[in-house]
């Protein structure tokens, strides 16, 4: 019994639409039969189906390839895989070594293999246990008359077969960097949590949607920056891997008490009102589940602080110092900073509905999954800064720069550093 042809399915694609051409759906394997019309059961064929262009997005940390010395141009050209053979893990690395012997299951497949008019029609064969392939033309020959390797022909194989899958997959990767990436720059204690809806509709329970879910989950536990992945199907909950926690320890941070912040408090307003007391400076502190909200902290000093869950409702920090500040679902409904700095600053998932930046120096400053209801930015500096997702608005701008240095001149003092006493 011979080897039955298949036939291919769809429209095959033009000429100038193919690259690299693999397989897509319903590729067919059986045992191919040895001569004589026995059955030898050593190797498995898989006959061509509908062909389309891949273009592989995924990075592979290690592959294997073969490398040419000092060339000064690359030469290459289009392929077809017409047919798929797996050989057995030990005759597949004899194979791979010897490739000028002659070899029964080419002899058998000699005739698939030539070019013709510009395409290269290959045999892809394939060891068990091994992720790359060789691409074999044998131009009726019974030996791999030209050769080349495939790294990672499986991938691309399963790839083809399964374009909707990976259509899937494709869609949610940068889904899937950006929560890692933010993951890392804003995480409490090692912990990170992103709503669902930003992944995918949680109040859809369709399939699609339900294999976005499963896809996220099973791609997020796989980067090697987290830990552990839980949710709730409200959000999703992450615990960062030991190597990328916060370098920063909190204990490296000084952590006022409620009193001592009542008595800087205190001090400020005397300060502020030329009568003693001291500037309000929480340069370098953390700040826990603290309230300094409807309070005057005009020309206090927050520089590189870390505030978490503190109760920022109505406050003033115009004047203020805050370059490199981190606010961590804080609290800032009504915020108002007039004549502020914010270079570099950072606001994760704070509430900020209301708030008011105007002649503030934004600079680099990044807002990410901040709720935002009829939050304004009037005549401020936004130089490289970073609005990113706002789980409400709108956002309003008014006026405002995206060049840092032009700005200064033109406000002529606006954005001037705070004077530390």
């Amino acid at each position: 019994m011979g080897i039955q042809r298949l036939g291919r399915l769809g429209n095959r694609p033009s000429r100038s639409e193919r690259g690299i051409e693999v397989f897509r759906n319903q590729a067919i394997a059986r045992r191919a039969v040895g001569r004589g019309g026995r059955p030898d059961g050593r190797y498995r064929v898989f006959r061509r189906a509908d062909i389309e262009t891949i273009k592989t997005e995924k990075g592979i940390e290690f592959m294997k390839t073969q490398f040419q010395s000092k060339q000064e141009k690359l030469s290459t050209e289009a392929f077809s895989i017409e047919t798929v053979i797996e050989l057995p893990y030990a005759e597949y690395e004899s194979f791979s070594k010897n490739l000028l012997q002659d070899y029964e299951f080419l002899d058998l497949h000699k005739n698939e293999s030539y070019r013709e008019s510009g395409l290269a029609k290959c045999l892809l064969v394939l060891g068990e246990g091994h992720e790359d392939g060789i691409l074999v033309i044998t131009e009726s020959y019974s030996y791999a008359r030209y050769s080349a390797p495939l790294p990672n022909a499986r991938g691309i194989l399963t790839q083809t077969r399964y374009p909707s899958l990976f259509k899937q997959i494709t869609a949610l990767q940068p889904v899937v960097e950006k929560c890692v990436r933010d993951a890392i720059e804003f995480q409490i204690d090692g912990e990170y949590e992103i709503a669902c809806d930003e992944v995918y509709d949680a109040n859809n329970r369709d399939e699609g949607e339900k294999l976005k879910h499963l896809l996220f989950e099973q791609l997020i536990s796989e980067r090697p920056e987290i830990e552990e992945v839980h949710t709730d199907y409200q959000n999703y909950y992450f615990t960062l891997a030991q190597a990328y926690l916060t370098k920063e320890a909190d204990s490296l941070l000084k952590q006022p008490t409620e009193k001592e912040i009542e008595l800087m408090y205190a001090k400020h307003l005397l300060w502020l009102q030329e009568a003693g007391g001291e500037q309000a400076d929480f340069s370098n502190c953390l700040l826990r589940e603290m309230d300094l909200s409807h309070r005057n902290w005009e020309n206090a000093v927050f520089e590189n602080a870390k505030l978490v869950g503190v109760n920022l409702q109505e406050t003033d920090l115009s004047y203020s110092a805050c370059n490199g500040a981190r606010f961590y679902q804080c609290d800032g409904t009504g915020l108002r900073a007039e004549e502020s700095e914010f270079k570099d600053a950072k606001f994760y998932r704070c509430e900020l509905s209301s708030a008011l930046f105007l002649h503030s120096n934004l600079t680099k400053a990044n807002f990410t999954h901040c709720s935002a209801v009829g939050l304004t930015f009037e005549q401020c500096c936004m130089e490289k800064t970073e609005l990113g997702h706002f789980e409400e608005g709108p956002v309003y701008q008014s006026s405002c720069s995206e060049d840092e240095e032009g700005w200064l001149a033109e406000e002529q003092g606006v954005g001037q550093e705070v004077k530390i006493n």
